[in-house]
């Protein structure tokens, strides 16, 4: 099991985090080795915890817009990482 599998069981099995275990909510974030900007950021909401994808929402679409990315780099360049602040 890898680091990052390990810290994401840690925070799943947190007992502060049983009620949203419960209702099927995984934490959110993304590691990436070799990332160059880390997000600290906001709980996610409603829609990105749905869809099991962080900053899937309309404040996600203005942060993009905002670091001047596109979807495919900001999910997928490997340099952003996310770790949000719930």
């Amino acid at each position: 099991m890898t680091i990052a599998n390990q810290i994401f069981e840690a925070v799943r099995r947190d007992p502060a985090n049983a009620d949203f275990t419960a209702q099927g909510w995984d934490p959110l974030y993304h590691i990436e080795p070799d990332a160059t900007i880390l997000i600290a950021s906001q709980a996610p909401g409603r829609k990105a915890q749905t869809t099991k994808t962080y900053w899937n929402d309309p404040s996600g679409d203005r942060l993009r817009t905002w670091m001047g990315v596109t979807n495919d780099q900001f999910y997928h360049s490997g340099k952003i990482a996310v770790l949000p602040l719930d």
